[in-house]
């Protein structure tokens, strides 16, 4: 499951934010407490939701405390993080409230919930599961420190990769719209370096699993 959108209302450090992600890759890029993490951090609740639903698993979800935003010292009412897939157009959303009192269940808006993401789990994953059918997982792959990738193997193009600038404004900027130094030269730079390692990590799993298969075929 590739995540086409994240949108983040009092998390962390952000007030507001929203991403479009890159169907192969999304660079995020900025100075330190600009928001990066925060941003990483949310996908990492909402992929959380997907895998609490399933049998004998417990996702990353909500901190106790530090995940709403505060400003002037006081807690907003509540932290929400919505996703959509790039399946179908399947949305859903992860919220954590101030308190259970009535005056903060009043701020809260209208939200998506987990009902359809749950559907979709029940039909795509525990079902065919149950039947011991195969059935596909979401992954988030993590690249620490020098960058963070969310990213499936195959080969990448500029076309299919979102570039953010991350500051402390709310809003991130889109380096591929707006004109910010990053130059045509530097990206197909950076796409070939990070091209090139995918590559690698291809070849070392082509090399894995001729090895397996070999092991295979010498088993009396």
């Amino acid at each position: 499951m590739k995540l086409r959108r994240v949108s983040l209302e009092n998390f962390r450090a952000k007030q507001t934010a929203e991403l479009k992600l890159g169907s192969r890759l999304t660079l995020l890029m900025g100075e330190n407490g600009s928001g990066k993490t925060t941003c990483l951090g949310a996908i990492t609740i909402a992929l959380g939701a997907i895998l609490t639903y399933l049998p004998k698993v417990s996702g990353i979800t909500f901190r106790k405390r530090g995940d709403i935003f505060q400003s002037d010292g006081r807690e907003a009412p509540y932290t929400r993080i919505e996703v959509e897939s790039m399946k179908d157009g399947l949305a859903w959303d992860c919220l954590q409230k101030r308190d259970k009192s009535q005056r903060t269940a009043k701020q809260i808006p209208r939200r998506l919930g987990l009902g359809a993401l749950h559907q979709y789990l029940d039909q795509h994953v525990i079902e065919p599961w149950q039947e011991g059918l195969t059935f596909e997982l979401p992954v988030l792959v993590e690249l620490e420190p020098e960058m963070t990738v969310i990213k499936d193997l195959y080969p990448l193009a500029p076309e299919d990769t979102s570039v953010y600038h991350m500051t402390n404004d709310d809003e991130p900027e889109d380096l591929l719209d707006l004109d910010h130094g990053l130059t045509g030269d530097t990206l197909i730079e950076f796409f070939n370096a990070v091209s090139a390692t995918f590559d690698r990590m291809r070849d070392l799993e082509d090399d894995f699993e001729q090895e397996f298969e070999q092991e295979e075929e010498d088993k009396p």
